[in-house]
C-alpha cells in the first residue's frame, strides 16, 4: 500500500517519465496480487497442517482463541480437500450436517460427507455467536451466512454449534451441528420437517406477547381467518389488531396432527393443534391451516385459518330459517355461479384470473348439488386434505373424501359465498387459493333446515393438467 502511494506521489510530482510511472504502477499491482495469493495460500497451508495453530491449552485459552478455531475450519473448507477438513475433528467426533440426514460418527463418514459438500465451494461468515469455555472444552454457537461459490454465490443463513475438546495437545471439533434457518431456507431445499419448524417460529412469536412481532410473521397480502373472531384480517394493521386482543389470553400451541405439502415456492401445513391459554390454563383443540410463501428471502405465512373442533362446538339450529349475513360481508357469489365450461377454468396451466379462481368454487358447488360423492371427490387432488365442517377428523386422500361426501350429501347441502379473498402467485401459475366466508343450508326436507356460516379455505393445484383441490378447510 505504501509502495503504491510513493509511486503515485512521484508521478504526480512530475519527477518520473510516463513510461517509468506505468512500470511502477504495473509492478505495484503485481506485488499486491502476489501478496494476496500468498496470504490465501498460507491460510490453506495452515489448515492442512495438523499441528497448527499453536493455541494455549485448557488453562489459558481465550474467546479470541476459540474464534480462531472457526477460522481454521473455514480455511480448511477453502482447500476443497475433504481429508484436510476432517483433520479438524476429534477421533470420536459427531457431525450432524445441514445438507445430509445421516449422522457422521467416524473419520471415514465425515470425509464422505465433505466429498459432496465441498463441490459447492462453501465459505462461512459468522453473524452472531456465543462462546463458553470450560476446562478442556469450549463451545461456539451462533448464526452464520453460507456462500456457495460454485452456485453463482448463492447464500443462505444457518445455525451452527461447535464443541471443541483438548485432544493430543490440540483443540479439535468433538461435536458439530449445523441446520438451515427454516425462515431463510431456499425453496429448493425445503423439507417436511423444515416446514413444520415454521410453525414454531409463529408459536415463539406468540410467546413474546407482542402483536407486532406476530404480525411480522405474515406476508404483505396475508389473510387470517382466526378462531375467536368472525372478521377476516387482510392487512398488517388488522392482523396486528387481532393479535393484540388474542395475546391477552397468553396462548401457546402444540401440534397434535400435521399434514405438509410443498410446492415450488409455497408450502402448507394443516392439521390439529392444542391451544393452551396461559391466563387460566384452559386447553382447546382446534383445526389449523398455514400457507407459507417465500417472500423477500424469507418463509412467511400467507394464509392462516384456525377453527374450533366442530363436534364440540357446532350446534344445529333446526327450523329457524335463514339469517342475513353481517353487513361487513361482501357478496361475491356472482362469479362463483358461472358455468364450469368457461375458458378461465380450462385445464391449461395458464394463470387464472380472480374470476377464474372463483369459478373453481362454482364447479365444486355444482358437483355438491348433484349429491354424487364420486363426482365431488374427483375435484380433489389424490393426496388432498379435507377438514370438514361437521367432523373433527382430517380426511386425507380422495378415497376418504369420497366416503365422507357419501354421507354428507344426504343432508342436501346448498352453499353460497358471502365473502371471498383470492390469491394468485405471480411467479408460479401451478397453484392459487380462495378463502373467505360461506353459508350452508342443510336439511333433508324443507321443514327441518338450518343454516350455518363458516370460514373456508381452498388451495388449488395443477394435477395431471387439471385444477384440483389440494386443501379444503
Amino acid at each position: 500500500k505504501s509502495a503504491a502511494a510513493a509511486a503515485a506521489a512521484a508521478c504526480g510530482g512530475g519527477g518520473l517519465t510516463t513510461g517509468t510511472c506505468a512500470f511502477l504502477a504495473t509492478r505495484t499491482r503485481t506485488t499486491t496480487t502476489q501478496h494476496s495469493r500468498l496470504y490465501s495460500q498460507q491460510g490453506k497451508d495452515q489448515a492442512a497442517r495438523s499441528d497448527l495453530p499453536d493455541l494455549p491449552g485448557p488453562n489459558e485459552v481465550s474467546e479470541e482463541d476459540i474464534i480462531s478455531l472457526f477460522s481454521l475450519w473455514n480455511n480448511a473448507l477453502a482447500t476443497c480437500e475433504p481429508k484436510i477438513v476432517a483433520k479438524r475433528y476429534a477421533k470420536d467426533a459427531v457431525l450432524l450436517p445441514a445438507s445430509s440426514d445421516d449422522i457422521r460418527m467416524d473419520p471415514e463418514s465425515i470425509i464422505d460427507y465433505y466429498q459432496t459438500y465441498l463441490l459447492r465451494k462453501p465459505r462461512k461468515r459468522v453473524l452472531e455467536r456465543r462462546i463458553k469455555i470450560g476446562y478442556g472444552w469450549a463451545q461456539d454457537v451462533g448464526i452464520c451466512e453460507v456462500t456457495f461459490r460454485a452456485e453463482n454465490n448463492a447464500h443462505m443463513r444457518a445455525r451452527y454449534s461447535f464443541m471443541y475438546v483438548w485432544e493430543n495437545n490440540q483443540w479439535r471439533i468433538q461435536h458439530h451441528h449445523s441446520s438451515v434457518m427454516p425462515e431463510h431456507t431456499p425453496p429448493s431445499e425445503m423439507t417436511v420437517d423444515r416446514i413444520k419448524n415454521l410453525f414454531h417460529l409463529w408459536n415463539d412469536a406468540l410467546d413474546t406477547l407482542n402483536a407486532e412481532t406476530v404480525a411480522r410473521r405474515f406476508t404483505k397480502n396475508a389473510v387470517v381467518l382466526p378462531t375467536i373472531s368472525d372478521i377476516p384480517r387482510t392487512d398488517y394493521e388488522s392482523i396486528k389488531a387481532y393479535y393484540e386482543e388474542f395475546l391477552q389470553y397468553k396462548p401457546q400451541a402444540r401440534i397434535v396432527e400435521s399434514h405438509v405439502t410443498i410446492g415450488s415456492d409455497w408450502a402448507k401445513d394443516v392439521g390439529i393443534y392444542e391451544i393452551t391459554l396461559g391466563v387460566d390454563g384452559t386447553k382447546t383443540m382446534a383445526r389449523y391451516s398455514f400457507d407459507y410463501a417465500f417472500e423477500g428471502g424469507r418463509w412467511l405465512i400467507s394464509h392462516q385459518h384456525s377453527s374450533s373442533m366442530p363436534q364440540n362446538t357446532w350446534k344445529m339450529t333446526v327450523g329457524k330459517g335463514s339469517s342475513p349475513p353481517p353487513s361487513s360481508y361482501v357478496d361475491t357469489t356472482s362469479s362463483s355461479n358461472s358455468s364450469s365450461s368457461s375458458s378461465s377454468t380450462s385445464t391449461s396451466t395458464s394463470r387464472l384470473s380472480e374470476e377464474g379462481v372463483r369459478e373453481l368454487f362454482g364447479k365444486w358447488k355444482q358437483a355438491l348439488a348433484t349429491q354424487n360423492a364420486n363426482q365431488i371427490a374427483e375435484l380433489y387432488a389424490q393426496d388432498a386434505v379435507l377438514m370438514p365442517t361437521v367432523s373433527d377428523t382430517p380426511l386425507v386422500g380422495r378415497s376418504a373424501i369420497q366416503d365422507f361426501y357419501g354421507s354428507y350429501v344426504l343432508n342436501n347441502p346448498q352453499v353460497e359465498v358471502l365473502q371471498s379473498f383470492v390469491t394468485i402467485n405471480n411467479n408460479d401459475s401451478s397453484w392459487c387459493k380462495d378463502m373467505g366466508v360461506y353459508q350452508f343450508t342443510l336439511g333433508r326436507n324443507k321443514k327441518n333446515t338450518f343454516q350455518i356460516q363458516e370460514r373456508y379455505s381452498f388451495l388449488y393445484v395443477m394435477e395431471d393438467g387439471e385444477w384440483k383441490i389440494s386443501h379444503h378447510h
